[in-house]
């Protein structure tokens, strides 16, 4: 079973390679001394909305991972209380 963390590992990792291409864009159009072509700008709008999304996951899964801990702290606690 996946869990949060271990997703949220993989959506840095997915924004990690996002970012590595949108400086590869960069650098070849600052090389040349050029603006984007379309093609570029098209594939920088593209990446840019997927760099949305992947941070979307990473805040719902790090919130989702917060809940359960709290979650667990919270079972605990009673349990403790009980046992007492």
């Amino acid at each position: 079973m996946t869990t949060h963390l271990e997703l949220v590992r993989a959506n840095y990792a997915r924004r990690a390679d996002i970012q590595g291409e949108l400086r590869q864009i960069d650098e070849a159009a600052t090389t040349d001394e050029r603006n984007y072509t379309e093609d570029e700008q098209s594939r920088i709008d593209t990446l840019r909305s997927e760099l949305g999304a992947v941070d979307d996951r990473i805040t719902a899964n790090l919130e989702i991972e917060l809940r359960s801990q709290e979650i667990d702290g919270s079972i605990g606690g009673l349990l403790h209380a009980l046992v007492d």
